[in-house]
């Protein structure tokens, strides 16, 4: 009797430490960073064309000034683009509520006569990996991806996808 006493409360303990852990809110020590007027994730079937680099909110130069990368995210939480020489292909995961996105991917891995696209490459890549959160806002057709404090990679949508 005393066993299954002891077995029923390490049970209501673990359920209430689940309970417990379950509504911390984990996230809470990330800043926000801006906070878009509506719940919009991604938008889907958009060319989303690098524009800037931001670390601590100052631009960031590039090198050579060379700047050619583009995202284009599937409804299907897929994405593909490309860096330089190099396609970029992965799935990813969006939270509209919170901002966060998580992604898997791989790239080509392209040489390039170019030092300035491969050192560029490079210099993407490093933040690329870094990514936790976005920020969307669709009446600019802006694209954040955050990869630290006031440190993002921004897009500009120029194109709508059209897939056969």
């Amino acid at each position: 009797m005393a066993n299954l006493s002891l077995k029923l409360l390490i049970k209501i303990s673990l359920l209430f430490c689940l309970a417990l852990c379950m509504a911390c809110d984990s996230d809470s020590e990330t800043p926000q960073k801006e906070t878009p007027q509506e719940e919009i994730p991604i938008e889907a079937e958009l060319q989303w064309q690098l524009g800037a680099i931001i670390e601590n909110g100052e631009k960031l130069a590039t090198p050579g000034n060379y700047m050619y990368a583009y995202l284009i995210f599937e409804d299907n939480e897929k994405f593909e683009g490309r860096v330089g020489a190099n396609q970029i292909r992965g799935t990813f995961k969006t939270n509209p509520t919170t901002g966060k996105i998580s992604m898997e991917y791989s790239i080509t891995q392209v040489a390039s006569l170019e030092p300035n696209v491969m050192e560029f490459e490079e210099m993407y890549m490093k933040l690329f990996h870094k990514i936790t959160s976005y920020v969307y806002t669709d009446l600019d057709n802006d694209l954040k991806l955050y990869y630290g404090d006031n440190s993002y990679l921004q897009y500009q949508s120029l194109v709508r996808v059209s897939y056969p």
